[in-house]
Order: C-alpha cells, then structure tokens, then sequence
C-alpha cells in the first residue's frame, strides 16, 4: 500500500516527507503494532519532533492534539502498522 494524503484521515504506511506545506492536526493513530518496541517518530519539516513513540505488540497507540498546526509533515521512522492522522 502507498501513504494516502489525500482524504482525512490522511492513511500512512511508509516514511518519508508526507507534506512539505503546514499541516493541522487534530489526533494520530498508529494501529497495526507487530513487535514490542517497534518505533514511532513524526516530525515537522524544521525537525522537531510532533510525536515519537515505542508500540507494544498487538495494542494501538494515539494523541489528541487539538488543531496543532505543524509546519510540514515527516513520517522519519515507522517500523510496523499504519498512521491516522487527523485534520
């Protein structure tokens, strides 16, 4: 599958530069987690990181972020399962 940017939720499953424009975000979900200890990290375009996190096997992840406006979006490290992001 390829990341899906153009509906909400925008639906990703590979790393890399998602949006290189500001990007609202109300909430993200990771679902589909494998292993324990597989890793999560979201940046904006300047390299701060908007959401970083370590999954557990078999369990879904999320953040509420109420209309954060991110400054571009970079999906730098997604080892299992897919992203919702919101808008």
């Amino acid at each position: 599958m390829a990341n899906v940017t153009n509906k909400n939720p925008m639906v990703l499953d590979t790393a890399g530069v998602i949006s290189e424009s500001p990007v609202v975000i109300k909430a993200i979900y990771w679902t589909g987690i494998t292993t324990d200890g597989d890793d999560l990290v979201i940046k904006d375009m300047a390299g701060n990181i908007i959401w970083q996190a370590k999954g557990l096997a078999n369990t879904d992840r999320k953040i509420k972020l109420d209309n954060y406006v991110a400054q571009g979006l970079n999906l730098v490290t997604l080892d299992s399962g897919i992203v919702l992001v919101y808008s």
